[in-house]
C-alpha cells in the first residue's frame, strides 16, 4: 500500500524509489551502465 497512491492507485514516489534503487545495484553488480532519462 505504501506505494500506491490511495485514490488512484497509481505508483508514487516511493515505489519509484525502491525500483532505482534495485535497478542501480544490479547495474554495479553486473558493470553495466545505467541511464535515467528525467524530464521536469
Amino acid at each position: 500500500m505504501a506505494h500506491y497512491d490511495i485514490l488512484t492507485q497509481l505508483p508514487n514516489r516511493a515505489l519509484f524509489a525502491d525500483l532505482l534503487k534495485t535497478a542501480i545495484a544490479k547495474a554495479q553488480k553486473s558493470e553495466q551502465w545505467l541511464v535515467l532519462f528525467y524530464r521536469s
